[in-house]
Protein backbone atom coordinates (compact mmCIF):
# COMPACT_ATOMS: atom_id res chain seq x y z
CA UNK A 1 0.00 0.00 0.00
CA UNK A 2 1.70 3.55 -0.72
CA UNK A 3 2.55 5.95 1.75
CA UNK A 4 -0.62 8.00 2.52
CA UNK A 5 -0.35 11.98 2.75
CA UNK A 6 1.73 13.10 5.54
CA UNK A 7 3.25 9.73 6.40
CA UNK A 8 6.67 10.36 7.99
CA UNK A 9 10.36 8.70 6.63
CA UNK A 10 9.48 5.98 9.56
CA UNK A 11 5.95 4.88 8.23
CA UNK A 12 8.28 4.05 4.95
CA UNK A 13 11.68 2.68 6.07
CA UNK A 14 12.22 2.51 9.73
CA UNK A 15 15.66 2.13 9.55
CA UNK A 16 16.30 4.70 7.18
CA UNK A 17 14.61 7.22 9.74
CA UNK A 18 16.77 6.29 12.59
CA UNK A 19 19.77 6.39 10.13
CA UNK A 20 18.89 9.73 9.11
CA UNK A 21 18.96 10.86 13.11
CA UNK A 22 22.47 9.29 13.48
CA UNK A 23 23.83 11.04 10.81
CA UNK A 24 22.47 14.57 11.95
CA UNK A 25 23.87 13.93 15.40
CA UNK A 26 27.42 13.51 13.16
CA UNK A 27 26.79 16.77 11.59
CA UNK A 28 25.62 15.30 8.39
CA UNK A 29 22.61 16.65 7.16
CA UNK A 30 19.67 18.29 9.08
CA UNK A 31 17.10 15.61 11.77
CA UNK A 32 14.01 14.37 9.90
CA UNK A 33 10.38 16.24 10.61
CA UNK A 34 8.42 15.08 12.29
CA UNK A 35 10.18 12.26 14.63
CA UNK A 36 7.91 9.35 15.03
CA UNK A 37 8.19 8.04 19.08
CA UNK A 38 10.64 5.72 18.51
CA UNK A 39 13.00 7.72 16.36
CA UNK A 40 12.47 10.94 19.43
CA UNK A 41 13.37 8.03 21.83
CA UNK A 42 16.24 7.25 20.14
CA UNK A 43 17.46 10.80 19.78
CA UNK A 44 17.12 11.37 23.46
CA UNK A 45 19.15 8.32 23.86
CA UNK A 46 21.86 9.42 21.55
CA UNK A 47 22.07 13.06 23.21
CA UNK A 48 22.29 11.48 26.31
CA UNK A 49 25.21 9.33 24.87
CA UNK A 50 27.09 11.86 23.10
CA UNK A 51 26.48 14.43 26.50
CA UNK A 52 28.45 12.00 28.38
CA UNK A 53 31.36 10.64 25.91
CA UNK A 54 31.76 13.50 23.61
CA UNK A 55 35.38 14.09 21.96
CA UNK A 56 36.67 17.55 22.28
CA UNK A 57 39.47 19.13 19.95
CA UNK A 58 41.55 18.37 22.71
CA UNK A 59 43.33 14.76 21.56
CA UNK A 60 43.61 12.09 23.69
CA UNK A 61 47.91 10.83 23.75
CA UNK A 62 48.83 8.08 21.72
CA UNK A 63 48.09 4.94 23.95
CA UNK A 64 50.17 2.29 22.27
CA UNK A 65 49.22 -0.45 24.71
CA UNK A 66 46.33 -2.43 22.99
CA UNK A 67 48.47 -2.02 19.51
CA UNK A 68 51.06 -3.65 21.61
CA UNK A 69 48.95 -6.23 23.03
CA UNK A 70 46.92 -7.09 19.94
CA UNK A 71 50.63 -8.08 18.07
CA UNK A 72 52.34 -9.52 20.79
CA UNK A 73 49.13 -11.76 21.25
CA UNK A 74 47.67 -11.59 17.72
CA UNK A 75 44.20 -11.81 19.40
CA UNK A 76 41.73 -9.56 17.47
CA UNK A 77 39.19 -7.32 19.50
CA UNK A 78 36.00 -9.20 19.43
CA UNK A 79 33.26 -7.81 17.24
CA UNK A 80 29.43 -8.29 16.97
CA UNK A 81 28.01 -9.91 13.91
CA UNK A 82 26.13 -6.89 11.88
CA UNK A 83 22.54 -6.13 13.11
CA UNK A 84 19.58 -4.36 11.96
CA UNK A 85 20.38 -0.29 12.98
CA UNK A 86 16.23 -0.65 14.82
CA UNK A 87 17.95 -3.60 16.87
CA UNK A 88 20.95 -1.10 18.09
CA UNK A 89 18.14 1.51 18.89
CA UNK A 90 16.34 -1.27 20.55
CA UNK A 91 19.54 -2.19 22.57
CA UNK A 92 19.82 1.42 23.77
CA UNK A 93 16.82 0.90 26.10
CA UNK A 94 17.71 -1.92 28.08
CA UNK A 95 17.15 -1.00 31.52
CA UNK A 96 19.36 -2.83 34.00
CA UNK A 97 16.99 -4.21 36.70
CA UNK A 98 17.16 -1.91 39.61
CA UNK A 99 17.44 -4.90 42.89
CA UNK A 100 18.26 -4.43 46.86
CA UNK A 101 21.95 -5.41 46.23
CA UNK A 102 23.04 -3.42 43.34
CA UNK A 103 21.03 0.37 42.54
CA UNK A 104 21.52 1.93 39.47
CA UNK A 105 19.81 5.35 38.30
CA UNK A 106 16.79 4.85 36.07
CA UNK A 107 17.31 4.42 32.31
CA UNK A 108 20.85 3.50 32.59
CA UNK A 109 23.54 1.58 32.52
CA UNK A 110 22.94 0.84 28.65
CA UNK A 111 24.05 -2.90 27.61
CA UNK A 112 27.07 -3.38 25.89
CA UNK A 113 25.24 -5.54 23.31
CA UNK A 114 25.65 -2.91 20.11
CA UNK A 115 29.56 -3.19 20.30
CA UNK A 116 31.84 -5.24 22.80
CA UNK A 117 34.97 -3.39 21.14
CA UNK A 118 33.52 0.05 22.78
CA UNK A 119 33.78 -1.47 26.44
CA UNK A 120 35.69 1.31 27.72
CA UNK A 121 33.64 3.53 26.57
CA UNK A 122 30.49 1.76 27.99
CA UNK A 123 32.06 1.13 31.43
CA UNK A 124 33.07 5.15 31.65
CA UNK A 125 29.32 5.77 30.86
CA UNK A 126 27.99 3.19 33.26
CA UNK A 127 29.84 4.46 36.37
CA UNK A 128 27.56 7.37 36.23
CA UNK A 129 24.56 5.29 36.74
CA UNK A 130 25.89 3.07 39.43
CA UNK A 131 24.36 4.59 42.60
CA UNK A 132 24.64 1.50 45.35
CA UNK A 133 26.27 -1.97 45.48
CA UNK A 134 26.07 -4.87 48.01
CA UNK A 135 28.14 -8.16 47.53
CA UNK A 136 29.29 -10.99 49.01
CA UNK A 137 32.58 -11.21 48.46
CA UNK A 138 35.44 -14.98 48.36
CA UNK A 139 38.84 -14.57 47.72
CA UNK A 140 41.34 -17.00 47.08
CA UNK A 141 44.76 -16.34 47.48
CA UNK A 142 47.56 -18.39 46.67
CA UNK A 143 51.34 -18.77 47.09
CA UNK A 144 51.75 -15.90 49.47
CA UNK A 145 54.59 -17.75 51.29
CA UNK A 146 55.48 -21.26 51.00
CA UNK A 147 54.69 -22.48 54.32
CA UNK A 148 50.92 -20.91 53.21
CA UNK A 149 50.19 -22.74 50.02
CA UNK A 150 46.31 -21.15 50.13
CA UNK A 151 44.21 -18.50 52.07
CA UNK A 152 40.76 -18.36 51.79
CA UNK A 153 38.22 -15.13 52.74
CA UNK A 154 34.87 -14.43 53.02
CA UNK A 155 33.00 -11.11 53.47
CA UNK A 156 31.11 -8.55 51.83
CA UNK A 157 31.67 -5.20 50.02
CA UNK A 158 29.83 -2.26 50.42
CA UNK A 159 29.24 0.93 48.56
CA UNK A 160 27.59 4.16 48.37
CA UNK A 161 27.88 6.93 45.78
CA UNK A 162 30.24 8.72 45.60
CA UNK A 163 32.57 7.83 47.39
CA UNK A 164 31.44 5.70 50.32
CA UNK A 165 33.18 1.97 50.33
CA UNK A 166 34.01 -0.76 52.89
CA UNK A 167 35.74 -4.00 52.30
CA UNK A 168 35.47 -6.39 54.74
CA UNK A 169 37.47 -9.65 54.65
CA UNK A 170 38.29 -12.44 57.34
CA UNK A 171 40.61 -15.39 56.40
CA UNK A 172 39.15 -18.93 56.85
CA UNK A 173 40.87 -20.53 59.84
CA UNK A 174 40.94 -23.99 58.39
CA UNK A 175 43.42 -22.41 56.36
CA UNK A 176 45.74 -20.77 58.74
CA UNK A 177 49.30 -21.76 58.85
CA UNK A 178 51.21 -22.77 62.37
CA UNK A 179 52.62 -19.04 63.46
CA UNK A 180 50.86 -17.10 60.90
CA UNK A 181 47.82 -14.72 62.35
CA UNK A 182 44.58 -14.27 61.00
CA UNK A 183 45.33 -11.91 57.71
CA UNK A 184 41.49 -10.36 58.59
CA UNK A 185 40.91 -6.85 56.98
CA UNK A 186 38.21 -4.15 57.16
CA UNK A 187 39.05 -1.09 54.78
CA UNK A 188 37.09 2.13 55.11
CA UNK A 189 36.37 5.23 52.65
CA UNK A 190 33.84 7.70 54.17
CA UNK A 191 33.77 11.06 52.55
CA UNK A 192 36.55 12.90 54.25
CA UNK A 193 37.31 10.27 56.53
CA UNK A 194 39.71 6.76 55.62
CA UNK A 195 40.52 3.69 57.72
CA UNK A 196 41.96 0.33 57.60
CA UNK A 197 42.65 -2.39 60.13
CA UNK A 198 44.78 -5.30 59.40
CA UNK A 199 48.06 -6.88 59.37
CA UNK A 200 50.71 -4.95 57.94
CA UNK A 201 52.47 -6.26 54.86
CA UNK A 202 56.22 -7.47 54.96
CA UNK A 203 58.80 -9.40 52.94
CA UNK A 204 57.61 -13.28 52.78
CA UNK A 205 61.16 -14.18 53.95
CA UNK A 206 60.55 -12.04 57.20
CA UNK A 207 57.46 -13.86 57.61
CA UNK A 208 55.94 -14.93 60.04
CA UNK A 209 57.96 -13.10 62.63
CA UNK A 210 57.58 -9.57 60.59
CA UNK A 211 53.64 -9.49 60.31
CA UNK A 212 53.14 -9.05 64.36
CA UNK A 213 49.58 -8.07 65.02
CA UNK A 214 46.57 -6.59 63.83
CA UNK A 215 46.52 -2.39 64.11
CA UNK A 216 44.58 0.45 62.46
CA UNK A 217 45.66 3.45 60.21
CA UNK A 218 42.64 6.33 60.48
CA UNK A 219 42.83 9.16 58.43
CA UNK A 220 40.77 12.13 58.39
CA UNK A 221 40.41 15.50 56.71
CA UNK A 222 40.82 13.97 53.29
CA UNK A 223 39.97 15.90 50.65
CA UNK A 224 37.20 14.47 48.12
CA UNK A 225 38.19 11.58 45.89
CA UNK A 226 42.01 11.49 47.87
CA UNK A 227 44.82 10.21 45.40
CA UNK A 228 45.69 8.07 48.29
CA UNK A 229 41.85 6.67 49.25
CA UNK A 230 40.40 6.32 45.51
CA UNK A 231 42.08 3.46 44.06
CA UNK A 232 39.57 0.98 46.43
CA UNK A 233 36.59 3.04 44.11
CA UNK A 234 38.01 0.70 41.31
CA UNK A 235 36.88 -2.45 42.98
CA UNK A 236 33.19 -1.55 41.51
CA UNK A 237 33.56 -0.28 38.23
CA UNK A 238 37.17 -0.53 36.87
CA UNK A 239 37.44 2.85 35.79
CA UNK A 240 40.82 3.66 35.90
CA UNK A 241 42.04 0.68 33.45
CA UNK A 242 39.93 3.22 30.49
CA UNK A 243 41.28 6.06 30.82
CA UNK A 244 42.19 8.56 29.39
CA UNK A 245 40.17 6.84 26.45
CA UNK A 246 41.51 3.70 25.81
CA UNK A 247 39.81 0.48 24.95
CA UNK A 248 40.48 -3.43 25.64
CA UNK A 249 39.35 -6.08 23.60
CA UNK A 250 35.94 -7.98 25.29
CA UNK A 251 34.45 -11.06 24.73
CA UNK A 252 30.73 -11.78 25.75
CA UNK A 253 30.03 -14.55 27.82
CA UNK A 254 27.47 -16.11 29.95
CA UNK A 255 26.01 -13.32 31.50
CA UNK A 256 29.00 -10.79 31.28
CA UNK A 257 31.78 -9.21 29.44
CA UNK A 258 35.15 -10.87 29.78
CA UNK A 259 38.49 -8.54 29.84
CA UNK A 260 41.61 -10.61 29.46
CA UNK A 261 45.19 -8.15 29.99
CA UNK A 262 47.66 -7.48 32.31
CA UNK A 263 48.03 -6.21 36.70
CA UNK A 264 49.62 -2.91 34.95
CA UNK A 265 46.40 -2.06 32.72
CA UNK A 266 44.22 -3.12 35.78
CA UNK A 267 46.75 -1.53 38.80
CA UNK A 268 44.59 0.74 40.44
CA UNK A 269 41.82 -2.33 40.60
CA UNK A 270 44.64 -4.04 42.34
CA UNK A 271 45.75 -1.81 44.57
CA UNK A 272 42.31 -1.05 46.02
CA UNK A 273 41.91 -5.09 47.14
CA UNK A 274 45.39 -4.92 48.15
CA UNK A 275 44.91 -1.33 50.56
CA UNK A 276 44.88 -3.30 53.67
CA UNK A 277 45.69 -6.51 55.40
CA UNK A 278 49.05 -8.37 54.11
CA UNK A 279 47.99 -9.89 50.73
CA UNK A 280 50.45 -11.08 48.35
CA UNK A 281 51.93 -8.94 46.28
CA UNK A 282 51.77 -9.59 42.14
CA UNK A 283 53.66 -8.45 39.51
CA UNK A 284 52.90 -5.75 36.69
CA UNK A 285 53.32 -8.44 33.97
CA UNK A 286 50.81 -10.99 35.78
CA UNK A 287 47.64 -12.02 33.56
CA UNK A 288 44.45 -10.58 34.45
CA UNK A 289 40.81 -11.59 33.28
CA UNK A 290 37.99 -9.72 34.72
CA UNK A 291 34.31 -10.45 34.18
CA UNK A 292 31.90 -7.47 34.28
CA UNK A 293 28.37 -7.35 34.62
CA UNK A 294 26.70 -7.21 31.11
CA UNK A 295 24.39 -4.77 32.34
CA UNK A 296 26.10 -2.45 34.74
CA UNK A 297 29.69 -3.23 34.25
CA UNK A 298 30.13 -4.15 37.53
CA UNK A 299 32.81 -6.60 38.45
CA UNK A 300 31.97 -10.29 39.34
CA UNK A 301 35.09 -11.91 39.02
CA UNK A 302 38.56 -10.84 38.85
CA UNK A 303 41.73 -13.45 38.45
CA UNK A 304 44.96 -12.94 38.60
CA UNK A 305 47.53 -15.60 36.85
CA UNK A 306 51.43 -15.51 37.16
CA UNK A 307 53.03 -14.80 34.38
CA UNK A 308 56.24 -16.16 32.82
CA UNK A 309 58.03 -13.57 31.77
CA UNK A 310 61.87 -12.61 32.00
CA UNK A 311 60.99 -9.72 34.30
CA UNK A 312 58.88 -11.51 36.16
CA UNK A 313 60.84 -14.45 37.21
CA UNK A 314 63.04 -12.39 38.34
CA UNK A 315 60.88 -10.33 40.80
CA UNK A 316 59.13 -13.61 42.32
CA UNK A 317 62.90 -14.70 43.08
CA UNK A 318 63.62 -11.44 44.62
CA UNK A 319 60.30 -10.92 46.58
CA UNK A 320 60.17 -14.79 47.48
CA UNK A 321 57.60 -16.20 45.66
CA UNK A 322 57.97 -19.45 43.72
CA UNK A 323 54.55 -20.24 42.50
CA UNK A 324 54.59 -21.92 38.85
CA UNK A 325 53.75 -20.01 35.70
CA UNK A 326 49.84 -20.43 35.32
CA UNK A 327 48.60 -20.13 38.75
CA UNK A 328 45.90 -18.21 39.61
CA UNK A 329 47.51 -16.31 42.78
CA UNK A 330 44.34 -13.84 43.52
CA UNK A 331 40.44 -14.91 42.74
CA UNK A 332 38.10 -12.70 43.61
CA UNK A 333 34.22 -13.29 43.17
CA UNK A 334 31.14 -10.30 44.01
CA UNK A 335 27.81 -11.87 44.00
CA UNK A 336 25.24 -8.91 44.40
CA UNK A 337 23.40 -9.38 47.45
CA UNK A 338 21.28 -7.30 50.11
CA UNK A 339 22.99 -6.81 52.47
CA UNK A 340 21.52 -5.62 56.33
CA UNK A 341 20.82 -1.81 56.16
CA UNK A 342 23.35 -1.04 59.31
CA UNK A 343 25.84 1.99 58.83
CA UNK A 344 29.04 1.99 57.77
CA UNK A 345 31.47 1.12 61.06
CA UNK A 346 33.09 3.01 63.16
CA UNK A 347 36.82 4.22 63.13
CA UNK A 348 38.67 2.35 66.00
CA UNK A 349 40.41 4.13 68.20
CA UNK A 350 43.93 4.83 67.09
CA UNK A 351 46.21 7.72 66.21
CA UNK A 352 44.80 9.69 63.63
CA UNK A 353 46.90 11.60 61.08
CA UNK A 354 45.17 14.77 59.89
CA UNK A 355 45.32 15.41 55.68
CA UNK A 356 44.71 18.80 56.53
CA UNK A 357 41.52 19.39 54.21
CA UNK A 358 38.32 21.06 55.65
CA UNK A 359 34.78 20.76 54.21
CA UNK A 360 33.32 23.83 53.76
CA UNK A 361 29.84 24.92 51.93
CA UNK A 362 31.49 27.37 49.88
CA UNK A 363 35.13 27.12 49.98
CA UNK A 364 35.64 29.70 47.44
CA UNK A 365 37.44 30.50 44.28
CA UNK A 366 36.32 30.11 40.92
CA UNK A 367 34.07 27.57 39.50
CA UNK A 368 33.69 25.75 36.26
CA UNK A 369 30.61 27.11 34.17
CA UNK A 370 29.70 23.69 32.49
CA UNK A 371 29.64 20.28 33.74
CA UNK A 372 28.49 16.79 32.07
CA UNK A 373 25.17 16.43 32.31
CA UNK A 374 23.82 15.11 35.67
CA UNK A 375 27.14 15.98 38.09
CA UNK A 376 26.00 17.42 40.89
CA UNK A 377 28.05 19.18 43.80
CA UNK A 378 29.57 17.06 45.25
CA UNK A 379 32.25 18.27 48.77
CA UNK A 380 34.57 21.34 48.56
CA UNK A 381 36.43 23.09 51.22
CA UNK A 382 40.33 23.94 51.64
CA UNK A 383 43.59 22.11 51.76
CA UNK A 384 45.65 23.11 54.48
CA UNK A 385 49.20 21.33 54.64
CA UNK A 386 53.20 22.09 53.53
CA UNK A 387 52.42 23.71 50.34
CA UNK A 388 49.96 26.50 49.51
CA UNK A 389 46.81 26.69 50.51
CA UNK A 390 43.86 25.50 47.94
CA UNK A 391 40.77 25.38 47.30
CA UNK A 392 39.22 22.09 46.43
CA UNK A 393 35.58 21.41 44.36
CA UNK A 394 34.16 18.16 43.58
CA UNK A 395 31.25 17.16 41.45
CA UNK A 396 29.74 13.36 41.12
CA UNK A 397 27.47 11.65 38.95
CA UNK A 398 26.77 8.18 40.54
CA UNK A 399 30.38 6.61 40.64
CA UNK A 400 31.68 9.30 38.38
CA UNK A 401 33.29 12.85 39.15
CA UNK A 402 35.33 15.60 38.90
CA UNK A 403 37.74 17.57 40.54
CA UNK A 404 39.11 21.01 40.42
CA UNK A 405 41.49 22.45 42.87
CA UNK A 406 42.63 26.40 42.46
CA UNK A 407 45.47 28.40 44.39
CA UNK A 408 47.05 31.65 44.44
CA UNK A 409 49.72 30.75 46.75
CA UNK A 410 51.56 29.04 44.07
CA UNK A 411 55.19 26.64 45.87
CA UNK A 412 57.65 26.50 43.75
CA UNK A 413 57.93 26.90 40.29
CA UNK A 414 55.71 23.78 39.13
CA UNK A 415 52.05 22.87 37.62
CA UNK A 416 49.29 22.38 40.22
CA UNK A 417 47.90 18.76 40.47
CA UNK A 418 51.31 16.58 40.61
CA UNK A 419 51.60 16.21 36.73
CA UNK A 420 55.50 15.23 37.20
CA UNK A 421 58.50 16.42 35.52
CA UNK A 422 57.23 15.41 31.82
CA UNK A 423 54.18 17.49 30.81
CA UNK A 424 52.20 18.09 27.19
CA UNK A 425 50.83 21.38 26.18
CA UNK A 426 47.11 21.72 24.36
CA UNK A 427 44.48 23.99 23.98
CA UNK A 428 42.39 24.71 26.69
CA UNK A 429 39.47 27.10 25.23
CA UNK A 430 41.52 30.46 24.51
CA UNK A 431 44.31 29.61 26.06
CA UNK A 432 47.09 26.67 27.28
CA UNK A 433 46.82 24.20 29.57
CA UNK A 434 49.11 20.68 30.84
CA UNK A 435 48.51 17.53 31.16
CA UNK A 436 50.66 14.27 32.32
CA UNK A 437 51.37 11.42 29.29
CA UNK A 438 48.40 9.57 30.27
CA UNK A 439 46.27 12.70 30.39
CA UNK A 440 44.57 12.01 34.00
CA UNK A 441 44.69 15.94 35.00
CA UNK A 442 44.57 19.13 33.20
CA UNK A 443 46.14 22.07 34.45
CA UNK A 444 45.84 25.71 33.89
CA UNK A 445 48.66 28.29 35.38
CA UNK A 446 47.59 32.11 35.10
CA UNK A 447 49.11 35.35 36.75
CA UNK A 448 48.15 34.87 40.32
CA UNK A 449 46.49 31.82 40.01
CA UNK A 450 46.94 27.75 39.35
CA UNK A 451 44.78 25.14 38.80
CA UNK A 452 43.72 21.86 38.16
CA UNK A 453 41.03 19.86 36.65
CA UNK A 454 41.09 15.91 37.00
CA UNK A 455 38.25 13.15 37.80
CA UNK A 456 37.14 9.69 36.80
CA UNK A 457 36.46 11.09 33.23
CA UNK A 458 38.10 11.15 29.34
CA UNK A 459 40.79 13.50 28.97
CA UNK A 460 38.09 15.63 26.90
CA UNK A 461 35.95 16.01 29.59
CA UNK A 462 38.05 17.61 31.90
CA UNK A 463 39.46 20.21 29.09
CA UNK A 464 35.90 20.96 28.65
CA UNK A 465 35.57 21.81 32.54
CA UNK A 466 39.29 23.47 32.56
CA UNK A 467 37.93 25.91 29.47
CA UNK A 468 35.35 26.90 31.17
CA UNK A 469 37.20 28.07 34.03
CA UNK A 470 37.45 31.65 34.86
CA UNK A 471 41.40 31.65 33.97
CA UNK A 472 43.23 32.18 30.60
CA UNK A 473 46.06 29.07 30.81
CA UNK A 474 48.89 30.75 29.92
CA UNK A 475 52.45 29.47 28.74
CA UNK A 476 54.74 28.69 31.31
CA UNK A 477 56.98 31.58 32.72
CA UNK A 478 60.63 30.82 31.07
CA UNK A 479 62.81 28.60 33.74
CA UNK A 480 60.27 26.30 34.72
CA UNK A 481 61.30 22.90 34.19
CA UNK A 482 57.93 21.54 33.14
CA UNK A 483 58.20 24.58 30.72
CA UNK A 484 61.05 22.75 29.08
CA UNK A 485 58.86 20.54 26.54
CA UNK A 486 60.48 19.71 23.23
CA UNK A 487 58.35 20.75 19.77
CA UNK A 488 60.84 18.54 17.65
CA UNK A 489 63.53 16.15 18.65
CA UNK A 490 66.62 16.27 16.89
CA UNK A 491 68.80 14.29 14.09
CA UNK A 492 68.70 10.83 14.56
CA UNK A 493 66.45 10.76 17.84
CA UNK A 494 63.25 8.41 17.84
CA UNK A 495 59.89 8.90 18.83
CA UNK A 496 56.83 7.23 18.68
CA UNK A 497 54.17 8.35 16.15
CA UNK A 498 51.06 10.95 17.80
CA UNK A 499 51.58 13.66 19.67
CA UNK A 500 55.15 14.67 20.99
CA UNK A 501 56.13 13.98 25.03
CA UNK A 502 59.81 15.24 25.62
CA UNK A 503 61.99 16.72 27.55
CA UNK A 504 65.85 17.18 28.40
CA UNK A 505 66.94 15.37 31.43
CA UNK A 506 70.30 16.67 31.76
CA UNK A 507 72.22 15.88 28.40
CA UNK A 508 69.49 12.86 28.13
CA UNK A 509 66.50 13.26 26.48
CA UNK A 510 63.46 11.63 27.84
CA UNK A 511 60.60 10.35 25.39
CA UNK A 512 57.50 9.61 26.85
CA UNK A 513 54.96 7.20 25.81
CA UNK A 514 51.84 6.58 27.20
CA UNK A 515 49.61 3.66 28.44
CA UNK A 516 46.55 3.43 30.69
CA UNK A 517 47.84 2.35 34.48
CA UNK A 518 51.30 0.90 34.43
CA UNK A 519 51.52 0.47 31.32
CA UNK A 520 53.44 3.69 29.81
CA UNK A 521 56.92 3.28 28.77
CA UNK A 522 59.67 6.13 28.72
CA UNK A 523 62.44 6.20 25.82
CA UNK A 524 65.38 7.54 27.16
CA UNK A 525 68.41 8.44 24.39
CA UNK A 526 71.82 10.21 24.57
CA UNK A 527 74.48 10.07 21.74
CA UNK A 528 76.87 7.47 21.85
CA UNK A 529 78.17 4.25 20.17
CA UNK A 530 79.19 1.69 23.01
CA UNK A 531 77.17 0.91 25.41
CA UNK A 532 79.82 -0.60 27.70
CA UNK A 533 79.84 -3.47 30.21
CA UNK A 534 76.11 -5.06 31.73
CA UNK A 535 75.50 -3.68 34.80
CA UNK A 536 74.15 -6.99 35.92
CA UNK A 537 74.87 -10.49 35.61
CA UNK A 538 71.19 -11.79 34.35
CA UNK A 539 70.93 -9.58 31.04
CA UNK A 540 70.39 -11.72 28.01
CA UNK A 541 71.01 -10.20 24.88
CA UNK A 542 68.22 -9.53 22.54
CA UNK A 543 67.85 -8.13 18.78
CA UNK A 544 66.26 -4.54 18.92
CA UNK A 545 65.19 -3.18 15.18
CA UNK A 546 67.78 -5.38 13.47
CA UNK A 547 70.14 -4.92 15.86
CA UNK A 548 72.26 -6.23 18.95
CA UNK A 549 71.14 -4.96 21.84
CA UNK A 550 70.08 -6.52 25.94
CA UNK A 551 67.24 -6.73 27.95
CA UNK A 552 67.44 -6.33 32.19
CA UNK A 553 64.88 -8.31 33.03
CA UNK A 554 64.74 -6.76 36.73
CA UNK A 555 64.80 -2.94 35.53
CA UNK A 556 62.49 -3.95 32.76
CA UNK A 557 65.25 -1.90 30.22
CA UNK A 558 65.65 -2.55 26.93
CA UNK A 559 69.00 -0.96 25.65
CA UNK A 560 70.93 -0.42 22.10
CA UNK A 561 72.58 1.53 20.26
CA UNK A 562 71.82 2.66 16.50
CA UNK A 563 72.36 5.76 14.23
CA UNK A 564 75.07 7.36 16.79
CA UNK A 565 72.32 7.31 19.73
CA UNK A 566 72.41 5.07 23.00
CA UNK A 567 69.13 4.29 23.28
CA UNK A 568 66.87 3.43 26.67
CA UNK A 569 63.35 1.67 26.59
CA UNK A 570 62.37 1.37 30.50
CA UNK A 571 58.50 0.29 31.60
CA UNK A 572 56.90 -0.97 34.94
CA UNK A 573 54.09 -2.81 33.31
CA UNK A 574 55.23 -4.27 29.85
CA UNK A 575 57.49 -7.15 29.50
CA UNK A 576 60.09 -7.97 26.69
CA UNK A 577 57.95 -8.66 23.88
CA UNK A 578 55.77 -5.57 24.03
CA UNK A 579 59.03 -3.56 24.63
CA UNK A 580 60.57 -4.79 21.49
CA UNK A 581 57.49 -3.98 19.23
CA UNK A 582 57.34 -0.78 20.47
CA UNK A 583 61.07 -0.31 19.91
CA UNK A 584 60.46 -1.73 16.04
CA UNK A 585 57.17 1.46 15.37
CA UNK A 586 60.00 4.26 17.10
CA UNK A 587 60.45 6.49 14.07
CA UNK A 588 62.90 9.36 13.47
Amino acid sequence: MPPTRGATVADRDPQAHLRRISEALDGDGALPHPLDPEGAAFLDAATRLRSRMRVEAAATPPDVTDAVLERVRAEPKARPSPRPLSLVAAAVFVVAAVGAALAVRPGGPIAPEPVLADVGERVLQAQQDVLALDAAVTLVERGAHPEVPVRTYAGTLRYQAPERLWLHLVQDRTSLATGFPANDLDLVVDDGRAWSSGLRGCPVDAQPGCLGDSDARVVSGLAPFAADWVAPLDLVIPVDAFLPGAELAASATGGGVEITTTVARLQRTIDGLRAAGALRAVHATDAVRVELDRDTFTIRRLTVTAGDTAARVAWAASNGYSEPAGTAVLDLTLTEQSLPGSPFPTAPIAVERDAGFADRADPGGPAPTWLPTGFSAHRGGVQHGSGATTTVRSWSDGRAWIRVDVTTERAGDALVGGLGPIVRALEVGDGTGYTDPTGSVVSLHDDGIDAAVSGSVPLAVLVRVAASLPILGRELPEGWPQGEVLESLPEGALRPAGALIARYDGVDLLVALPGPGQTSAVLRQRPGTTLGPAAKADVSQVEVRGVAGRYEPRTQVVTWVEGGWIRELRSEGLDLAALLVIAEDLRP
